[in-house]
């Protein structure tokens, strides 16, 4: 008899977890967004300050430009940041989610007021990619006549995989681009997105550059994904400074 109570009570707890999960798969995603919204999006002053050391009279060798996308200083109302727009890549700023600060960069272009997944040719990432300006007045490169090397760093966050890991291991993609001395685009990482039940809120990205004997650098961001998302989607930035070191 007590063999069959321990049965009845496995069952039932089985039968509990398995409701449990189908209930989570089932969840919409603008609840799971909001979720997500309230775990991973924290209301913290801003991190970084909107600066750009080509653009202040107090020039800067080790801070190169920071920003946390917010429109204050700088940004003054119009929400400008140091991302060049252009017909295929026009990253948006918005107040969905930040790391820190209101707002950040939503580097997946929009669509009829909607973030959704596209898909450009693999060939053509650089033609839907953003390049990153080191003004927040015109395009600019980065002076690097003095750096042995910079560093970018920058927080991310994603919802944008088409499916789970274990089928879309990197279904989506923010890949960086860099040229040195106005030459070809080098691909220098792929951070790969998370699906929108798996996300585990904002990351850390940090890449080094050697620039030694450069006179000058560029980056590039594009966004990549395998499959159009019939759902809203984010892949999101914030808090991007680029360093250098002499």
């Amino acid at each position: 008899m007590a063999f069959f109570y321990f049965s009845l009570a496995l069952g039932l707890g089985t039968m509990s977890i398995l409701q449990g999960l189908t209930e989570a798969k089932q969840k919409p995603p603008i609840e799971l967004e909001t979720q997500n919204s309230e775990m991973f999006c924290p209301d913290n002053p801003p991190i970084m300050k909107e600066f750009s050391s080509l653009d202040s009279k107090n020039s800067s060798t080790k801070v190169l430009l920071s920003t946390s996308f917010e429109p204050t200083g700088l940004f003054s109302a119009k929400k400008i940041t140091p991302f060049i727009t252009n017909d295929k890549a026009s990253f948006s700023v918005t107040a969905i989610c930040s790391n820190s600060g209101q707002y950040s960069l939503n580097v997946i272009p929009e669509k009829t007021g909607i973030f959704h997944n596209f898909l450009p040719p693999r060939t053509d990432r650089v033609k839907t990619g953003s390049k990153l300006s080191s003004s927040f007045k015109s395009d600019m490169p980065f002076n690097v006549a003095r750096l042995n090397s910079v560093t970018l760093t920058f927080a991310r966050y994603s919802t944008s995989n088409p499916g789970k890991r274990d089928n879309y291991n990197c279904g989506s993609s923010l890949n960086v681009y860099y040229r040195i001395d106005n030459s070809k685009w080098t691909h220098k990482m792929a951070y790969c997105g998370q699906h929108i039940t798996e996300t585990t809120g904002w990351r850390k990205g940090k890449l080094v550059f050697d620039t030694k004997n450069a006179n000058t650098i560029d980056f590039l961001f594009a966004y990549e994904s395998l499959s159009i998302a019939n759902n809203p989607v984010l892949y999101l930035i914030d808090d991007l400074i680029i360093t250098g070191k002499e």
